[in-house]
């Protein structure tokens, strides 16, 4: 439950992101929080990943797709995109024979694996009905966990999303993305606003804020924003509290628009004589 956008611009040349800061803890508990922690995570040079759903597997998923790169502290959009969806697929699958294969199997089944090698095919091959159950639960598993990887390199500006069963997709065409409780509301105002990757840097940055509140109204999206610029020479460009009020600022002010007047409506539709 949270929203995390992501929008191209400046015609490909560099990414808008933003975020709250709610929180969900692992199962059982489930508990969402706002904390004083950027979801905004800096995953190499002119790189950032921003988690939604369950964060405990996190930083297990990013730490695993670090040492998939080993020792190249520089990667593309795309080397880094890859190896944060293969780190993906690994810990769904730790944690699926973590909470299903081993309660259900218990220390034979383990015991029989660290010692004679034994794969679950074989170890089930006498019980193939126990085998396609534990077959169809480990598939069905699902982290609950989402994450939009956004970019720039000497290609361009690129956006990726990493979501169960362990997809990835690119949406470098479309220019925009979000993920979270509060994606289907943030979507749609980028696409009412027209979005695209040619806009302007600070007419990106006004509308990634726009479509962050416009969140607001989805469960579990917290209310802090947290919002970057992304481009190829390093770090993110994480934008101040002043900025933030200015763009607080411009908002309201589109927002005040003054109502029509429906005085002429309500004459025309009152001299109507009803069928």
């Amino acid at each position: 439950m949270t929203i995390c956008i992501a929008a191209i611009c400046n015609n490909g040349k560099s990414v808008v992101v933003a975020a709250d800061r709610m929180f969900t803890s692992p199962p059982p508990v489930s508990v969402e929080f706002e904390s004083d922690v950027s979801k905004i995570e800096w995953f190499a040079p002119g790189i950032v990943v921003l988690p939604a759903g369950n964060v405990a597997v996190v930083t297990e998923i990013l730490d695993e797709a670090r040492k998939e790169l080993g020792g190249n502290g520089t990667p593309t959009v795309v080397q880094a995109a890859e190896a944060v969806h293969r780190a993906y697929e690994r810990v769904k699958l730790t944690k699926a024979e973590e909470q299903i294969i081993l309660p259900m199997l218990g220390i034979d089944f383990y015991n029989a694996r660290k010692v004679k090698g034994a794969l679950l095919p074989q170890y089930l091959q006498p019980q193939p009905q126990l085998y396609q159950l534990l077959a169809a639960q480990t598939s069905q598993y699902n982290l609950q966990t989402e994450l939009v990887l956004a970019g720039v390199d000497a290609n361009g500006a690129r956006i990726a999303v990493v979501t169960h069963p362990g997809s990835i997709y690119w949406l470098d065409k479309l220019g925009y993305g979000a993920v979270g409780s509060g994606a289907i509301h943030a979507i749609t105002t980028m696409a009412l606003s027209g979005q695209t990757r040619t806009h302007a840097l600070y007419d990106t940055v006004y509308g990634v804020y726009c479509a962050k509140v416009a969140a607001h109204v989805a469960p579990g999206v917290g209310q802090t924003t947290d919002l970057a610029v992304v481009a190829a020479d390093g770090s993110p460009r994480v934008c101040s509290d002043a900025v933030l009020e200015e763009l607080k600022k411009a908002r309201e002010q589109a927002m005040m628009i003054q109502r029509p007047s429906l005085k002429e409506l309500q004459r025309v539709y009152e001299s109507e004589k009803p069928h």
